[in-house]
C-alpha cells in the first residue's frame, strides 16, 4: 500500500470520527436550545397563569367586598365586567401559547369553569335588588367558598403542570449539558489523537524508512556494495529501497566485471608478449625435432628418438597452453540464436555419458518446463554446461549421483530468470578453494591450467548472467547458472 494511501485512509477515519462527534455535538446544542426554549415557554406560561390567578382573585374579592359594603348592583356589575374583559384577554393569550394537549385541557377546564362562575355572578347581580337577605347571604357564601376553591383548584392543576414541565426540562437540560461536556472532552481527545497518530504515522511511514535508506546509502557510498536495505513495506519507499538494492547489486556486478577486466587487461598485456615471444621458437623447436625423427627412422638411436619425442610432446602441450591463454584473453563475439536449453543439456549429457557409465555414476535430469527457449550462443553455452558436468563427474566417487535441474524463477521486481543447477555428491570444497573458483590460472587438478571455469565465467557474463558455486565439505558442490529469460538487447 502506498504511503499516500495510508495517510488518506488514516485521515479519512479521523475525519469521519470527528464529523460523527461534531454531528452529535450539533444535535446536543440544538437539543439544548430546544430545551431552553421549552423551559422559557413553561416559565412564561406559569407567569401568565399566576397573573390570571391574581386577576380572577381580584375580580372575586372586589365583587365580594363591594357586595359586603352595600354598593349598588350596577356599580358592581360594571367593575366585574371590566375585570372580566381583562381575564378573557389573558385566557386568549394563554391559549395562543398552548403547545400540548394536556396543557390545553387544563387551560380549557379553567376557562370553562371561570365562564360558568362569571355567568352565575352576572345572573345574581341582575337579580341583586330582588334578592332577600338569606339569598344574599347564600350568594356571598357561595361566591367566597365555591368559586374560590374551584378556580383555585384548576389554577393549581395548571401551575403544577408547568412546574412539572419545568422540572422535566431542567433535568433534560442537565443531561444534555453533561453530554455536551463529554463531547467537548471527546473532541479534544480526537484532536490529541489526530496529532499523536500524525506524529506516529509520519515517524513510522516516512522518518524511519528515510533514515534507514539514508544510512544504507551512506554505507553503500563507502564502497560496501554487498550491503542491502531491509525492505519492510511495499509502498513508494519500499520500492525506492528495492531500486537502491538493485542498483547496489548492479554496481557490485559492474565492479566485479571492471576488476576482472582490469585483471585481464594486465594479464593480457603480459600473456600477449609471452605468447608472441614463445610461439615462434616453439614452432622452430618442433620443426627441428620432427626433422631429427625423420632422419632416425632408419637408424638405431633409441635414446635420441625418445628425447626428441619428449621435445615434441612438451612443445605440443606448450602450444595448447598458449592457445588456451589467447582464447581466454580475446573478447567473445556471441552468435545469439533462439534455442532450447534443454536440448543443449541433453547434448552435453550424451557426450559425457560414456564417462558417467565408466565411473558407475547415476545422472538425474529434472528439467522444467518441458521446453526452455532463450537467446544464447549455443556453442559457447554448451561448452560451459559440458565443463560443469565434467567437473561434477570428476568430483564424484563411484555410485555417486549427479543432478541437473532447470527452472524459471521470478524476482520481486518481475524479472524472469533461467536457473540451471549441476549438483554432485562428492567431497565438496573448503571455503578457501571455493573463494578462488573461476580465478584465471587457479586449479586443483595436476593436469589443469586453470582457465576452464574462468572461461565459463566469461561466457556466462557475456550472456548477461552469473555463474556461482556453493559447496559443503562432505556433501558435494552445486554450480548454478543464472541467465535472463529475455535479454536487454532483444
Amino acid at each position: 500500500m502506498n504511503v499516500r494511501t495510508k495517510f488518506q485512509i488514516t485521515y479519512l477515519i479521523m475525519f469521519l470520527s470527528t464529523l460523527f462527534v461534531g454531528g452529535i455535538a450539533i444535535w446536543a446544542i440544538e437539543n439544548w436550545n430546544h430545551t431552553a426554549n421549552e423551559l422559557t415557554h413553561a416559565y412564561h406560561q406559569g407567569l401568565r397563569t399566576e397573573k390570571l390567578r391574581s386577576n380572577i382573585y381580584r375580580q372575586i374579592k372586589d365583587t365580594l367586598f363591594a357586595f359586603m359594603d352595600g354598593e349598588d348592583s350596577q356599580t358592581i356589575e360594571a367593575e366585574f365586567s371590566r375585570l372580566e374583559e381583562e381575564i378573557k384577554e389573558q385566557f386568549k393569550e394563554l391559549d395562543r401559547n398552548v403547545k400540548t394537549e394536556e396543557e390545553r385541557t387544563y387551560a380549557q377546564d379553567l376557562q370553562r369553569t371561570h365562564q360558568q362562575i362569571a355567568d352565575w355572578i352576572h345572573t345574581m347581580l341582575m337579580q341583586f335588588d330582588k334578592t332577600t337577605d338569606v339569598s344574599k347571604w347564600a350568594f356571598e357564601y357561595r361566591l367566597e367558598r365555591w368559586t374560590f376553591k374551584e378556580q383555585e383548584r384548576l389554577v393549581d392543576l395548571l401551575k403544577k403542570y408547568y412546574e412539572k414541565e419545568a422540572n422535566r426540562l431542567v433535568q433534560h437540560a442537565a443531561s444534555v449539558e453533561s453530554l455536551a461536556k463529554i463531547l467537548v472532552i471527546l473532541v479534544f481527545g480526537l484532536v490529541l489523537a489526530q496529532v499523536i497518530v500524525f506524529i506516529l504515522s509520519t515517524h513510522r511511514w516516512l522518518v524511519l524508512p528515510i533514515a534507514q535508506i539514508s544510512r544504507s546509502t551512506e554505507i553503500i557510498s563507502t564502497g560496501n556494495l554487498d550491503h542491502r536495505i531491509d525492505i519492510q513495506s511495499r509502498d513508494e519507499l519500499g520500492r525506492l529501497a528495492q531500486s537502491i538494492n538493485k542498483m547496489a547489486y548492479s554496481l557490485h556486478e559492474i565492479q566485479n566485471r571492471l576488476i576482472q577486466s582490469e585483471r585481464l587487461a594486465a594479464i593480457g598485456e603480459l600473456t600477449s608478449y609471452v605468447a608472441h615471444n614463445i610461439r615462434n621458437p616453439l614452432a622452430g623447436i618442433r620443426y627441428a625435432a620432427q626433422v631429427s625423427l625423420d632422419d632416425l627412422k632408419e637408424q638405431d638411436y633409441k635414446g635420441v628418438k625418445e628425447a626428441l619425442e619428449d621435445i615434441v610432446s612438451a612443445t605440443d602441450k606448450l602450444g595448447n597452453w598458449v592457445q588456451h591463454l589467447l582464447s581466454y584473453i580475446r573478447p567473445l563475439k556471441l552468435n545469439l540464436v533462439k534455442c532450447d536449453l534443454h536440448q543443449l543439456i541433453q547434448n552435453s549429457v550424451s557426450v559425457l555419458k560414456p564417462k558417467v557409465l565408466d565411473q558407475d555414476l547415476s545422472l538425474e535430469l529434472d528439467l522444467q518446463p518441458s521446453m526452455l527457449e532463450a537467446w544464447v550462443d549455443a556453442n559457447y553455452l554448451e561448452q560451459v554446461i559440458t565443463a560443469l558436468i565434467l567437473n561434477a563427474i570428476e568430483a564424484s566417487s563411484s555410485k555417486g549421483r549427479i543432478t541437473i535441474k532447470s527452472r524459471i524463477l521470478q524476482e520481486n521486481s518481475g524479472t524472469e530468470w533461467i536457473h540451471i543447477q549441476v549438483a554432485d555428491e562428492g567431497k565438496g570444497m573448503p571455503p578457501e578453494v571455493l573463494a578462488k573458483i573461476g580465478t584465471p590460472y587457479f586449479t586443483t587438478k595436476s593436469y589443469g591450467i586453470g582457465l576452464g571455469l574462468a572461461m565459463a565465467h566469461k561466457i556466462i557474463a557475456y550472456h548477461q548472467g552469473t555463474l556461482t558455486f556453493s559447496s559443503e565439505q562432505g556433501h558435494g558442490t552445486v554450480a548454478e547458472i543464472k541467465l535472463p529469460l529475455k535479454r536487454e538487447d532483444n
